[in-house]
C-alpha cells in the first residue's frame, strides 16, 4: 500500500513538472526541485524523456548533483555527465564514493577524464586515480 502511495506521488510530481516545463514555467520547476530529495529528483530524471531530463538537470541545484548521480541508473547518469563541464563534474563528484567517481570517469573520453581529475583536490585525485588503476568491475 505504501509503495502505491509513493508511486502515485512520484507520478503526480512527474506530471506537474512535465506540465510546468511544457508551459515554460522554469522558475516553478526549479522551486519544485529545491523541495525534493535527491533520490526523488533521480527518479524524476529517470522517468522523464531525454529532452525534459536535460532541462531538469540544468534547473537542479548543482550542490545536489553528486547525491543525484549516486542514485541514477547508468544510462541516465552517462547521458547527463557527458554534457557536463569538467569543472562542474569535479564539483559534483566531491561527495561521491571513489568507485562511483571512477565509474563516471571511465564513461567519459580520456581527455575529459583527465580534465576532471585535474580539477580535483590532490587527495581525491589520488584516491580516484588509484581506483582507476584497477580493472573495471573489480573491487579496488
Amino acid at each position: 500500500m505504501a509503495e502505491q502511495i509513493e508511486f502515485d506521488q512520484a507520478h503526480q510530481a512527474l506530471q506537474e513538472v512535465t506540465e510546468a516545463l511544457e508551459n515554460g514555467r522554469f522558475v516553478h520547476v526549479r522551486r519544485q526541485l529545491q523541495d525534493m530529495e535527491p533520490e526523488d529528483i533521480a527518479h524524476l530524471l529517470e522517468a522523464s524523456p531525454r529532452k525534459s531530463r536535460e532541462v531538469l538537470w540544468q534547473l537542479t541545484d548543482p550542490e545536489d548533483y553528486g547525491e543525484i548521480l549516486d542514485e541514477l541508473n547508468e544510462d541516465v547518469k552517462d547521458s547527463l555527465v557527458s554534457k557536463m563541464a569538467p569543472e562542474a563534474l569535479a564539483e559534483a563528484t566531491e561527495g561521491m564514493d571513489t568507485d562511483d567517481v571512477a565509474y563516471v570517469l571511465r564513461s567519459l573520453p580520456d581527455d575529459v577524464s583527465r580534465e576532471v581529475l585535474s580539477q580535483m583536490d590532490s587527495a581525491d585525485r589520488l584516491r580516484v586515480e588509484t581506483a582507476l588503476s584497477y580493472p573495471e568491475d573489480t573491487a579496488g
